[in-house]
């Protein structure tokens, strides 16, 4: 703290400790504490023409950083006090004294603007008159909305970030102080020029160009992106209105230079890098969910990204009232999580994660189709064997959705076997005359390519019917074992 502040502070506290300030005529100590500030902000204006540039700023944030010291120490000592009738002149003294100390402070901001410390905290007095002015504007703007008609989304929205802005949680700095004045004089014009009913959309781009970057806000928008692309029916709806809105938000032109939060990126950028991200995961969806139709698991209709999200909603909404809703829906969770784990897994994989997502696929089909039969059988030793992802699972889910196996005494079988180093994966079902197998010769062939792509002659692929059965068999000569 510098010399003058120092001299300053003593003669306030001395005052206050010896308890002569409550006792004096109020008038006569603002008087000297008046006069005595604009004696310290003459000498400052004097010394700042004596002082090297490179330490100019420096000077005048030791003056403005002291006076916020000196305003915190009288507001632990009002704190510190009983607050009885006793204390209350003596309260009532302090208080004076501060905000006299604390105009001292928005001088220096005033008369120094260049050289002032706009990252550091506002004082006690003006955190306080802030909170109000939050509260004060918060209430106008959300009648405002209202009176726009305003979703419920978008009043939520504003209703939570008000709250966030008024809990007090840490003080502002001088920057933000000066950017929520800017800030709420800017949303209040902006929402005259809305015609009802005000929207979600038209919230984002306003508050980005108010350059809005809380936190709060951010997540409140992604929430919004991630809704709006759930309604889509298709990963190709979904890869349009995100791009609209990465159009929209790249757009905006910034009203306000600063932004709310210099320590965090701005809104637009943020969003921006939310958006993309989005994009490139639409992308790994979309590859994934052409891999998974050609080889024969799911149709190309198929639309992984909203289903895989809304598996676990789906789940919890029904585990109570329809239980085998709920198991049907944790079988397709599993299955689709296997699906996606392999797409980004390594070319072979041991077969014991595979049967058990057959074991799944089995369980979800009969879920839906409870009198279905099939006899699954396999060799304990060949759940370590590794070979490509998907086959067996691609051989069940096509002989379930094209194969008789509602005879219980002639169900459909599958076997997988390893003997000496040939694996092999053998299907047979009665044929269902009532149904187009074209969609399982389709994935047959598919099958077949990925078994020549990965073992080219190594492996072997053969199907046909046999009397009034559809079988298929594979086999895989696998490298010896060392």
């Amino acid at each position: 703290m510098m010399y003058e502040l120092i001299s300053f502070r003593e003669t306030i506290l001395d005052a206050l400790t010896a308890g002569t300030a409550y006792k004096r005529p109020r008038k006569e100590l603002q008087g000297e504490i008046l006069k005595e500030s604009k004696r310290i902000l003459s000498s400052i204006q004097h010394n700042i023409t004596q002082i090297a540039p490179d330490r100019l700023r420096v000077y005048l944030t030791q003056h403005q950083r002291g006076l916020i010291q000196l305003m915190e120490e009288l507001e632990t000592i009002v704190n510190g006090d009983n607050h009885n009738a006793g204390q209350k002149n003596k309260t009532e003294e302090i208080s004076s004294i501060s905000n006299l100390l604390n105009q001292m402070v928005l001088d220096l901001q005033h008369y120094f603007p260049y050289y002032f410390d706009y990252h550091s905290p506002v004082s006690v007095i003006t955190q306080k008159q802030l909170l109000l002015v939050i509260a004060e504007n918060s209430s106008q703007i959300l009648k405002n909305l209202e009176g726009l008609h305003t979703d419920n989304e978008t009043i939520e929205i504003f209703t939570h970030i008000f709250e966030q802005l008024n809990s007090g949680i840490g003080r502002f700095t001088f920057e933000q102080a000066g950017y929520l004045h800017d800030f709420f004089e800017s949303l209040k014009i902006e929402l005259k020029k809305f015609a009802a009913p005000l929207q979600m959309p038209g919230i984002i781009l306003l508050l980005t160009s108010l350059n809005f970057n809380h936190p709060s806000f951010y997540h409140s928008c992604c929430n919004h992106f991630n809704q709006e692309l759930q309604k889509c029916e298709s990963i190709s709806e979904q890869n349009r209105l995100i791009h609209f809105f990465k159009k929209l938000i790249g757009q905006v032109f910034k009203t306000i230079s600063i932004s709310y939060n210099r320590n965090l990126p701005n809104i637009d950028e943020s969003l921006l890098r939310y958006i993309e991200s989005e994009i490139s995961y639409l992308k790994s969806i979309d590859t994934i969910a052409e891999d998974l139709s050609s080889g024969g698991i799911l149709d190309s209709n198929f639309n992984p990204h909203f289903l895989f999200n809304t598996l676990t909603y789906i789940y919890n909404s029904t585990h109570k009232s329809e239980p085998r809703a709920a198991e049907a829906v944790r079988y397709l969770s599993k299955l689709m999580r296997y699906a996606l784990e392999c797409e980004h897994g390594p070319e072979i994989m041991p077969l014991e994660a595979e049967i058990r997502q057959v074991e799944n696929l089995l369980q979800l089909s009969r879920i839906k189709q409870p009198d279905l039969f099939i006899d699954f059988s396999y060799d304990q030793k060949i759940e370590s064997t590794e070979v490509i992802p998907l086959l067996l699972l691609s051989l069940t889910e096509n002989m379930v959705k094209h194969g008789n196996l509602s005879q219980p005494e002639d169900p459909g079988k599958i076997r997988v076997k390893l003997q000496a180093a040939q694996f092999s994966i053998q299907t047979s079902n009665l044929i269902n005359t009532g149904l187009n197998d074209t969609g399982f010769h389709t994935g047959l062939e598919n099958i077949r390519q990925r078994l020549l792509h990965t073992y080219a002659d190594r492996a072997a692929i053969s199907s046909g019917l046999k009397g009034n059965y559809f079988e298929v068999l594979i086999t895989i000569n696998l490298p010896e074992a060392r």
